[in-house]
């Protein structure tokens, strides 16, 4: 393959990733606390020439906060701050990191996501008690004669570069290296409960964003096309 139509091809294929990638972010336009992430392209190392995908990066913009009244709904005011949950063992265990705060409790009564994994550390809700959750996290029982019993409290944490965090799907991220450990802040504080974050989604910026990727990739598809009939005009030149 000649040059030039590797070097298209290999353009064509990083602007069909992110036209995907795009894609995916407008999908989730309607996702709680959903954040979009951008691929960033890298030139090959010499003697090779173009550009590949090189990394997924999340975006730090918060979506808009939205009151909705549910009682466990919780919303996180710092954009850099995140909710820890434990996996299943069947999903490898361990930890993993959310924004999204729909939350309600299990049968079991334990305090768990949308999709059903519990907080860490654990809180659970004693059989038929009514419970609240405090602008501090923390998380109370309330008996019928008013008596305040704390379950426990909602833990935050927060990373060095949350951009660099590893989506795995469902809303929830591990860390990575290049995000750095999870530090577990000593004063959550800024929640605010009834209140949910809506999907970050950029809808105007992404379609432009869509437009310009969509462009390029035909762009580098007219390029391997316009080579690829130079190159059959000369191999006829040559047999002629």
């Amino acid at each position: 393959m000649l040059p030039v139509m590797a070097t298209a091809l290999s353009g064509a294929l990083a602007y069909q990733a992110a036209v995907d990638e795009i894609a995916h972010n407008l999908a989730n336009l309607s996702t709680p606390a959903y954040r979009p992430t951008r691929l960033v392209q890298a030139e090959l190392p010499p003697p090779q020439a173009g550009v590949v995908p090189a990394v997924r990066r999340l975006l730090t913009r918060p979506g808009p906060m939205v009151g909705t009244g549910a009682p466990f709904d919780v919303a996180l005011a710092d954009s850099r701050t995140f909710l820890r949950v434990r996996l299943p063992e069947a999903a490898s265990g361990g930890f993993a990191y959310t924004r999204r705060g729909d939350l309600r409790f299990d049968e079991t009564g334990r305090l768990v996501t949308f999709s059903g994994l519990p907080l860490d550390p654990e809180i659970r809700i004693p059989p038929g008690a009514r419970a609240e959750v405090r602008p501090d996290g923390t998380v109370v029982a309330v008996s019928d004669n008013g008596v305040e019993t704390v379950l426990g409290r909602i833990e935050v944490f927060t990373f060095d570069r949350p951009e660099n965090l590893q989506p795995i799907g469902g809303g929830l991220f591990r860390e990575s290296a290049s995000s750095g450990p999870a530090r577990m802040l000593q004063a959550p504080g800024d929640l605010l409960p009834g209140h949910l974050e809506m999907s970050g989604v950029d809808l105007v910026g992404e379609f432009a964003r869509l437009i310009a990727a969509q462009r390029a990739y035909t762009l580098n598809l007219n390029v391997i096309r316009d080579q690829d009939q130079l190159l059959g005009q000369a191999v006829e030149l040559v047999r002629g």
